[in-house]
Parts: C-alpha cells; structure tokens; sequence
C-alpha cells in the first residue's frame, strides 16, 4: 500500500509525459491523414486547371484543334473527380459526428451550386441571346468565380486563412479574366486559378514535411 499524499508510479511525471506525447502523436497522425489528402487535391485540380486553360488558349489562337481542348478537357476533369473521390474517402475514414455532417452538407454545395448556374448558363444562351464572343468569356469567369467564392466559404467555416485568401484570389481571377477577352481568357484562368491550387498544395506539403 501507498501513503497518503505519495505519488504511485502510475501519477508518475513520466506517465504524464508518455500520455501528452501520446497525444501529439496521435494529432499528428490524425493531420498527417488529412494534410497530405489536402494538399494532393489542391495539386490535382490546380494541374486540371492549368492544362484545360492551356488547351483552351492553344484552340482559341488555332495552335491545336477545338476537339482536342473539348477531351482534353472531359478527360482531365474526369481524372480530378475520380482521384478527389478517393482522396475523399480515403480522409473521411475514421471521421463522425459534427465534423463529418459539417463536411457532407459543404461538399453537397458544390454539385448543387454548379448544376444551378449551369441552368442560369442555359437560360442565359437562350433567352438573352447573347453573341458568342461575350458567352466564350462570361461562362468561364461564372465557373470559375462560383468555385473561388466556394473555397472563401469553406475558410470561413473551418477558419482556414489559406482557403479563404485562396478564394477570393481565385474571385479576383475570374474578375480579371473579363477584362482579358478571349483566348487570353483561357490562360488567364488557367495560369491564375491552377497557379493558386498549385502554391497552396505546395505550401501544404511543405508544412507537413516540418511536422
């Protein structure tokens, strides 16, 4: 038996430590799942913008065929979404409760969000009878505009100042490919927008590797 007021082994200072670098240890797992995972997707679409803005541009000044921008296009969007539903489901193993729900109706915006200005796109074409010149810029900049405002959005909820500056930079190239006009548009988009995926995921593998 122990006396009163003496300290067992198991209240021991080094059991304490040994539990707070439990802790960090565990922290830091949990981070490493989800930084990497980040920072991959960051890379994944800031190269998908990258070459659909190039492809775009090369058709629009007759250096390649449009055919070639339309499945380059398809092709490399179809590739972001199947690596994003891995990365996906690969960091949201292990997650419940608030966190999951918060992430599952935050994820739901997108597809919702998108499909809605699709349709505004649609009724844009056919009921303004807008000339094609001003669609080939102003569609574009829409997309591009919704997805930056979507990325502020989930700085503010999650208080990531990385998404939220990333956000309204990727605003700000949407704003500024209007003024570009066509097919500078495509590269401004594709240099400005990608090039900002691609610093983030940069920066986000950097912070990882100093873990």
């Amino acid at each position: 038996m122990t006396e009163a007021g003496t300290t067992t082994d198991d209240d021991s200072p080094g059991d304490a430590a040994d539990a707070l670098a439990l802790i960090r240890r565990e922290q830091a797992r949990a981070s490493s799942q989800l930084g990497p995972n980040m920072a991959a997707l960051f890379g994944v679409w800031g190269v998908v913008w990258l070459l659909i803005g190039v492809l775009w541009f090369l058709a629009g000044v007759g250096s390649a065929p449009r055919p070639v921008a339309s499945w380059g296009t398809a092709l490399a969007v179809l590739a972001g979404v199947a690596i994003s539903a891995f990365l996906g489901i690969r960091s949201g193993r292990g997650v419940a409760g608030e966190s999951s729900r918060q992430g599952l109706l935050y994820g739901l915006t997108w597809p919702v969000t998108m499909t809605a200005l699709g349709v505004i796109v649609s009724a844009m074409t056919t009921q303004l009878d807008l000339p094609d010149a001003a669609m080939t810029v102003l569609v574009p900049a829409l997309f591009v505009f919704l997805v930056g405002a979507l990325y502020a959005l989930s700085g503010a909820i999650w208080g990531d100042v990385t998404n939220y500056v990333l956000g309204f930079w990727i605003v700000a190239v949407a704003v500024a490919s209007m003024f570009a006009g066509a097919p500078a548009n495509s590269l401004v988009l594709g240099v400005g927008a990608g090039g900002g995926l691609l610093v983030v995921a940069g920066l986000g593998l950097t912070r990882e590797r100093r873990r």
